[in-house]
């Protein structure tokens, strides 16, 4: 028997149909809905996504039994955060930076 719940991305909603409530596929299932294009087609970005799964009663989710939990209330809804790490704007912006004195100096 499968599952379905409603997974809300960035003001969008997409509905999931999960075969077993195992948290490694579903997230897998996440990160197709991440990865697919705006066109609708399934070609994946070249991109790591750190997000955070929360339920309606804003559990965060983080296995098996959690995710069994989240179904016992109907509709299910789910809710993706992404986590901004500020390790990765340090060394985005450094990058930058150093690009940035390279092209100067070469000129």
């Amino acid at each position: 028997m499968s599952s379905k719940a409603f997974v809300c991305l960035e003001k969008k909603m997409h509905e999931v149909e999960l075969i077993s409530l195992n948290f490694k596929s579903f997230k897998e299932s996440i990160l197709v809905i991440i990865n697919t294009n705006k066109d609708g087609n399934d070609e994946t970005k070249n991109s790591t996504h750190h997000f955070k799964i929360v339920d309606n009663n804003g559990q965060e989710i983080t296995n098996d039994q959690q995710l069994k939990s989240a179904f016992e209330t109907q509709p299910v809804f789910f809710f993706i955060h992404f986590i901004h790490s500020f390790v990765y704007y340090y060394f985005s912006f450094f990058y930058l930076f150093e690009s940035l004195k390279l092209n100067k100096k070469n000129r």
